[in-house]
């Protein structure tokens, strides 16, 4: 037990109330943006509350990571509605930094339409020197896991809005266990 009575490793109260706080403010500004049909533009507000909320997570993670020494770390996840693929640095305010583990964000098939492939976001891979992938394409990725590499392949939609469209190869990455380094495969 800590001093103030709490197991080892219990948040405080303060910390317990802001991320409660955090979380609140972040559904708060979902609702709102849901209601003003906003949330399919690229909101700086928006950008920046959810990398506060989602901050807190992504830092408990990184600590995780570090604490138990973990080397071959990959994330993989969807419901970005663009595709990511990219490093995660031990700190994000040094991007170019240490990096503690790979991530791969899947785009959604269908959310959105079309997409826009890269246009308008030439500044996300400008900003994100840890991005090796951003589009705005829909689609999938697929995963090849071996005790060797995890491959991903990221396949791309030409289109969703009308039928017929074509599924097509966009990027391949792979990733060794003895690091968190992106290789284009």
């Amino acid at each position: 037990m800590t001093p103030s009575g709490r197991p080892p490793g219990t948040p405080n109260e303060d910390e317990a109330s802001a991320r409660m706080r955090a979380a609140e403010l972040a559904r708060e500004e979902e609702r709102h943006l849901r209601a003003t049909n906003a949330h399919h533009r690229e909101d700086m507000v928006s950008i920046r509350m959810r990398h506060r909320v989602h901050g807190m997570s992504r830092k408990r993670l990184i600590e995780s990571i570090q604490r138990h020494k973990l080397s071959n770390v990959v994330i993989a996840t969807g419901d970005h509605h663009r595709h990511l693929v990219g490093s995660v640095p031990e700190n994000d305010e040094n991007p170019d930094g240490q990096k503690v583990a790979v991530e791969f964000q899947a785009a959604s098939i269908s959310s959105e339409g079309n997409g826009k492939g890269e246009a308008g976001l030439d500044h996300m891979m400008r900003n994100n020197p840890h991005f090796s992938l951003y589009t705005d394409r829909r689609g999938y990725q697929l995963f090849d896991i071996t005790r060797e590499r995890w491959k991903t392949d990221v396949k791309v939609m030409d289109r969703v809005e009308t039928p017929g469209g074509q599924i097509s190869p966009l990027a391949s990455f792979v990733v060794t266990p003895d690091a968190p380094v992106l290789h284009r495969g």
